[in-house]
């Protein structure tokens, strides 16, 4: 089964175990009070706890966006969430995942030599967003496993 869209959209999401490294939540004060941000439950040495995209005042220039394969609700089937702060991101998760060449980098970084072999994972993407159109996509965490 496939999730397009952040629990805050995607209601589904709140009723069934999700991502557990990559997180969804709105800010809760300051400046940024109300934007959905992604915090990383256990940051590694050299990255950030939480990841917001670009303020909702502006238009978006920067997302994040969760990629989580995770075991599904039937042990015999998993589900594939794609997840971003903002529908951009969210856009750019399904693209990452249908494109060859970043498919390929997943994979490598899983240490993964074909998509069936896929365990559990969790991913972090950075979305570099123009003129509402996302046109780069990076991988900044990974996270394997099934906690």
């Amino acid at each position: 089964m496939i999730f397009i869209g952040s629990p805050a959209e995607n209601l589904t999401l709140l009723e069934i175990p999700g991502t557990h490294e990559f997180v969804f939540q709105r800010v809760n004060s300051g400046s940024r009070k109300g934007d959905m941000e992604v915090i990383n439950v256990h940051p590694a040495a050299g990255e950030s706890q939480s990841f917001l995209a670009s303020p909702s005042s502006q238009s978006v220039s920067e997302d994040y966006a969760v990629v989580g394969l995770k075991p599904g609700l039937d042990p015999g089937h998993s589900m594939l969430i794609l997840a971003g702060t903002t529908t951009v991101g969210t856009q750019a998760a399904a693209e990452y995942v249908c494109r060859e060449d970043s498919l390929a980098e997943l994979l490598l970084r899983l240490g993964v030599s074909k998509a069936g072999d896929l365990k559990p994972f969790e991913a972090l993407l950075r979305v570099k967003v123009t003129q509402g159109v996302p046109v780069k996509t990076d991988l900044v965490a990974l996270r394997n496993g099934n906690r």
